[in-house]
């Protein structure tokens, strides 16, 4: 049960994490008024996606037995 935790409390920080080098990066890029490269934005889909499939799968853990 423990173990379980662990996983979690490690998956929901890694995806703050996440989150928050997004929102830095986009706040960055939005102040110059410039594209953002594709490559940083290929990165940033990435990381969302991570972070959407992260929060998806803490939902469902936490959703109780029907």
């Amino acid at each position: 049960m423990e173990h379980e935790r662990n996983v979690w409390d490690k998956t929901f920080h890694r995806g703050i994490i996440h989150s928050k080098i997004g929102d830095a990066l986009r706040a960055q890029y939005d102040s110059l008024s410039q594209p953002l490269p594709h490559s940083l934005l290929t990165l940033l889909i990435q990381l969302n996606e991570q972070r959407d499939t992260d929060c998806g799968q803490h939902s469902e853990q936490n959703e109780p037995d029907r």
